[in-house]
Parts: C-alpha cells; structure tokens; sequence
C-alpha cells in the first residue's frame, strides 16, 4: 500500500500538483512502490520533518492495520524496555513481526529515533521468503539516509516542548553530508532528548495495599517516567570512479536512553498516581550499537550485495516487587523486593544475495543468509527481610535468581524470480528454506522458584517459506495483484521447576523441559494499486485471509504463577485496507487510510490449549485503525512559504489478554490529534506544533511485571498528554 504519510506534494513550487513516485526496496530491488505485489505504507523522510516525529512509536500509528504494545514482544518481554511490540494484521506475539534497520534484523522492542532516516517501509502480511522468521505478519524497514559525493550540507534542529503535568522537554540533533572526494562520502549524524515524566509515585501510601501495612502520610515523588537519550551515527560511501559499480557502505549508529520510571499507570489510563508501600524507585535503561558493512558490485551475471553487521544491545529494568511479594507469600509485613533484569544480546548477520535479469523477461534474487545470536537474561529478587516475615517458612530472603544464557543460529537459502508473461502480466514465485538451532541453559534459584533447578535445553526447526504472485498492469496507473505466501516461526524449549508440577498437569504436561512446535500461517491477498487525474489521485487497496494455525500460546498457571508455551489453537485474521491521497489544488494535499480485521481464534485442541476458546479475540488487535492528514502550503510575500499541517489518528477498541489470559482486559478506543503551524524562509524553518491536542489518554497495552502483577492493581502502559512545543530548523 502507498502511505498517507510517505506521499508528499512538492515543497517548492506551487505549480506541481501531483503526487510523487516513490521507489523501495520491499523485494530487495529498488522499484516504483506502485508497482510492487504487496500491499505496504512508505513514510517519508520529509513526512517525518512536516511532523516533526522523532519516536518510532508516533509514526506507526498512521500505518492500517498496524497496533503498537506492550506485553507482546517476548525476548525477556517484562518491564518496559523489552516489552514492546509491533502487531500486523492481527498477528501478534513473540517473533512475529521482523524490523530491519537497512539489511540488519534487529529486536522488534527496539525504539530507534527517528535521525537521518530516508523512508520507512512497513510490509504486510508474511515476508518470510525474503526476510525469513519472525516476519509472519509483517516487517518494518527502516532505511537510512545515504552519504552524497554532490554537495556539504546538513540540518540543525531544535524544539522546545511542554508537556502537561510533566514540564519542559527538548529534542535537538545535527545531521551532516560531508563530501571528501568524488569518490568518498561521508554523512555524521547526533541527537540529545529529554521528555519529562508526567507520573506521581507515592511511598508509604497506606492506600497502597488496602492500608494495612503502612501508616503515612504518603510521600510523593513528582516526574516519574522522565526519559534522557542520546545518540549518533556515522556512514561512509565509496564508489570509486575507476571502478564502476562498485560501492562500499560501512555504517555505525548507537543509542543509549534512561529511564527514572515506568509509564504505567495503575487501575486506568486516567490515573496519573503510583500508589507504593515502599519506597523502591523503578527505572530503566536501553543501549544499542550496529555496525554495518554493505558492498554492491556489478558481475557479468549480476548485482552482488553482501550485507555485514552486528548488533549489540543491553536492556535492564528495575521494577517495585514488595507490595506483590507480600501478597503472594502472606508476609506479615511489606519487605523491600526491588527486581532487577538485564537482557543482554549480540548477534552477527551476514546476507550474500545475487540479482539477475536473464534475457529480457526474467529477473531472479538469490541468497544465502546467516545469523549468529548470544543472549544472557539475568533476573534478581532479592526481598531483605521476607524470609523473617514468612515466620522462617521461605527459608531464604532470595525470591528469584536466574540466569539464562542462550544462542540461536539461522542459516537460510532464499530464490524469487518474476517472469514477464506479457508487457502487462508478471508473475512471481519464490521460497526461502532456513535452518534454526537454539540452544538455552537455565539456572535458577529462590524461594519463588521452589529452590534450585538447572537445564539445559536445545531445539531445532526447519521451515520451508514460499510466495506466489500475480500482477496485471491495466495501464501504467492502473495495476492489479493477488499473492499467496507462507510466514513461519520457530519452535523452542523451556523448562519449569517441580512447584508447577500441579499447574502442569491441568494442561497435560509434567515439571522439566517441554518442547512446542514451529507454528506458521498462510495469507491470501488481492489488491488494486491505483493513479488518476495525472497523478493528482492515488487509490490503493487491499483484501486479505490470513490462516494461523499450531499457535504458540503462552499459558498462564494460576499457581504457581510462570507461564508455560503450548501449540494450542488456530485463528484466522481478515480484513481490508483502504489508502487514498489526493493533490487537491497547489499546495494542498489530503491523505486518508483505514483498515478493518477480524482476527479470532477459530479452532482449539482437546487439551494443552490453555484459556484459549474459540471466537476469543486475539491479544491486543482493534478492529479497526484509521488515519488522516490535510497540509496546506503557500509562498507570502514577506513571511515565506506558510504551511499548516493536521494529523489525525484513530485505534478502535481491543482486548488485551497479556494478565488476564481468561477474561481479558478491554483496550478503549483512542484518536490522537496533532496539529502544526510555521513558515520556511530560505534555509529556516520555524513552527509552533500540538500534540495530543484533545488530551486523549492512549491505552498502550498491560504493562507485564518481572514478577507477577499486584493482585488488584492492573497497571496500563499510557501514552504522553497534550504536548505544545516550537522547532527551528536550519539547512546549510
């Protein structure tokens, strides 16, 4: 699909009043995006600077059929700093949507900043073919801006922003392009924020559990959620002129961003007060490297590209665990239980592919990929105290110590080829076979554990991905499609200690290492890809059937209180998607998209399916989504080129079964409004933006404790209130 974002009218002249071509690279070639099989949403670099977005999180909102979460990412999955998850097309959980900085996979609970970006690319429905597992309902790339031999140049920007109830935050960043010769090429980019926490924490609240525990007054901690991030990134280009078609691309970006609080409020959205017994400060902290390598070379039998990299990130929070612990263990009093996790992950990526045109009617794209992961999951819960509370039952004041390391390694070979029937009719047909072994030591000890238990666990799967597609070009603007294509995702292993043995029974499993299968889906699509009126008009459209079945479901036992992985259900998701932009005169453009889904459980074993039950929505999945934009722009005779710009954003109601698998928790519906206002004159832009603008308090999913969460006390991810602000940005 074409995004009502990633199109744009043109900037400088009031004459143009069509919409743009845009080329991407979905399939691994670079091509008009209207006439790609597949339906996506490109968003823009200058889309992000005519919305002055920054947060990966803002931008999806706009994509159809596209939720964003907490609660579903999995990959330690706990606490805030790895819990967030994307959701496409009714497809959620662990490894089930793929992000790609450039050629790099990288964790799908990343929050990249928006700096230096080209485009931004969102895929839906299964790529795995092409990119492989964890891209069973969709993938998101983002493509990063490329070092110019041309010309020096770069941007420098500056906001200034309220935030209601939580005070004065900032977002500046630099970018620069920096020609060395006119064969090399250097670009450097940076960026330093702060966004104020607009949460209350108490401590000491007698409220905190039913008052029973502490006397008060409550004390009160202001800002909560406040978050600090700084980052950089640094490309080179080379194509040497003696050399041509050949060009090397080696690229490094970091970021680092702290955290003094989660942004979950308890019992509602509205909330904006963390009601404690103790003082135990929450807080997290997220930190990514890449680096990259990517060579392009012309043969005598096509484009060779190798893609390098390797990742690093080191993601740790800490979370108030005392009110729970008293709960669970009926302490006779509240101890600290501060709970701390750390997920620590590296992983080497090495993708060779080859792209062909044979004769004048068949092109091919060939490769092998390789991907090498390591990861440690550390958690501690060390309650002083808790063992005296217990009248000497626990036997220890160690809640939970474990430590987890891991690896995994895909190696995978992958073909797509389009043949030429006619000038109008293509077809395409490609398959990816990948090979994945994991392996997992667990070693854990506790009072909340039963003692000490020790593991070692390994698995392996191998899946078989492929895709078919048609297009018939009716016109140059006018192009019709249908695809059929498979999305997999691994199975795995786990292990848990013997007081599950009770829990485990119920389902049909014993205490000690299980094993859950690969589960896959097939999605079926047709759609229309559309321009008219001379490009003034642009109508796409898409229809899809996604089939899941062997679900890996995650099992809550409500004694013990960890969770176990089942193949327990199936499910179907179908629904359409509807992008529509229009150049309605010079300089005033309007964009509109829609998506509607019914995503259900459809099917359920005789045992071992949990609390799964058929006509059960899926985790997290609204119906419907919705987005609009209306951008008027006009050159004055002494203020320069005045625009104005109007977002609006619409997520329908969902469930959510993150912490209550049987019942569910209902998700409101939500709508975000944004408004800008400004003027460029020459190189300088200045604007005066809201965001939020109604006050709207966005339900972001079950915020999913290290422990278990606090009987009685629900607690809701809730996305930032009103936020007014003014940016300057200067081109050079």
């Amino acid at each position: 699909m074409l995004p009502i974002a990633g199109l744009r009218a043109a900037e400088t002249d009031d004459s143009a009043a069509s919409i743009p071509e845009i080329l991407v690279t979905a399939q691994k070639i670079t091509e008009n995006v209207q006439k790609v099989p597949i339906s996506m949403t490109v968003i823009s670099a200058d889309t992000l600077v005519q919305q002055g977005s920054h947060d990966f999180q803002d931008v999806l909102t706009e994509v159809p059929n596209l939720s964003f979460e907490y609660g579903t990412a999995g990959a330690g999955g706990m606490g805030m700093s790895s819990s967030r998850g994307i959701t496409i097309r009714g497809i959620s959980g662990t490894n089930t949507t793929s992000v790609y900085i450039d050629d790099t996979p990288v964790p799908v609970s990343i929050d990249p900043r928006l700096l230096d970006i080209d485009h931004i690319e969102v895929l839906k429905g299964p790529q795995g073919t092409l990119y492989g597992q964890a891209s069973m309902g969709g993938t998101v790339k983002i493509t990063t801006a490329r070092p110019s031999p041309d010309s020096f140049g770069g941007t420098v920007s500056a906001d200034g922003h309220n935030v209601d109830g939580g005070g004065f935050g900032t977002f500046d960043s630099v970018s620069l392009n920096i020609p060395l010769s006119p064969d090399l090429a250097m670009r450097v980019g940076s960026y330093a924020s702060y966004e104020p926490g607009f949460l209350t924490r108490t401590y000491d609240d007698p409220s905190a559990i039913n008052g029973n525990f502490v006397s008060g007054p409550p004390e009160t901690v202001s800002h909560v959620g406040s978050a600090s991030s700084y980052g950089a990134s640094a490309s080179l280009r080379f194509a040497p002129e003696d050399m041509p078609g050949l060009v090397v691309e080696p690229k490094f970006m970091g970021e680092k961003t702290f955290s003094n609080g989660f942004l979950a409020t308890d019992n509602s959205t509205t909330n904006y007060t963390q009601r404690r017994a103790l003082n135990v400060p929450e807080n997290w902290t997220d930190t990514f490297y890449l680096a990259s390598a990517a060579v392009h070379m012309d043969t005598g039998i096509g484009k060779l590209i190798s893609a390098t990299s390797y990742f690093y990130r080191d993601s740790a929070d800490h979370e108030d665990g005392s009110d729970v612990i008293q709960q669970l263990f009926g302490l006779s009093t509240v101890v600290p239980a501060p709970a701390a996790t750390d997920l620590f992950s590296e992983q080497f990526t090495q993708e060779l592919r080859l792209e062909s045109d044979i004769g004048t009617a068949l092109k091919t794209t060939a490769g092998l990929y390789f991907n090498d992961a390591l990861s440690t999951y550390d958690e501690n819960i060390y309650s002083p105290g808790a063992n005296a509370a217990s009248g000497g039952t626990l036997g220890t004041d160690v809640s939970y110590l474990s430590h987890q390391p891991g690896r995994a390694s895909e190696k995978a070979v992958f073909l797509s080829a389009t043949y030429s029937v006619t000038d109008q009719l293509k077809v395409t047909a490609g398959a990816r076979d990948s090979f994945i072994h994991q392996e997992n030591w667990n070693n854990t000890y506790g009072y909340a554990n039963g003692g000490y238990s020790s593991f070692d666990l390994s698995h392996a799967s191998r899946a078989v991905t492929p895709r078919f597609s048609a297009q018939y070009q009716i016109t140059d603007n006018h192009m019709v499609y249908a695809t059929a294509a498979k999305g997999f995702r691994p199975g795995g292993t786990y292990a848990l200690p013997d007081i599950c043995a009770a829990d485990l029974a119920a389902i049909g499993q014993l205490p000690g290492q299980q094993t859950f299968n690969s589960d896959s889906l097939w999605n079926y699509e047709v759609g229309a890809k559309t321009r008219w009126l001379g490009g003034r008009i642009v109508v796409n459209a898409a229809a899809y059937d996604m089939e899941w079945s062997d679900i890996q479901q995650a099992v809550r036992l409500p004694v013990c209180g960890f969770t176990a992985e089942v193949n327990g259900a199936s499910a179907r998701s179908s629904g359409s998607e509807l992008e529509i932009m229009l150049a309605l005169a010079e300089g005033l453009t309007f964009g509109a998209s829609a998506g509607y889904e019914e995503a259900k459980i459809t099917g359920v074993s005789s045992s071992g399916s949990g609390n799964l039950y058929v006509g059960q929505p899926l985790n997290g999945v609204p119906k419907t989504t919705g987005a609009a934009n209306l951008k008027y722009e006009h050159a004055t005779s002494g203020l320069g080129r005045a625009f104005f710009r109007v977002d609006y954003d619409y997520v329908g109601s969902s469930l959510g079964l993150s912490n209550s698998p049987v019942i569910g928790r209902v998700r409101p519906s939500y709508a975000l409004l944004d408004l800008r206002v400004g003027t460029t004159i020459d190189d300088l832009q200045l604007s005066l933006y809201g965001k939020n603008v109604t006050n709207s308090h966005p339900n972001l999913g079950d915020e999913v404790s290290e422990i278990v969460e606090t009987f009685g006390r629900p607690r809701y991810v809730v996305g930032p209130p009103t936020v007014v602000g003014v940016e300057i940005r200067k081109k050079f």
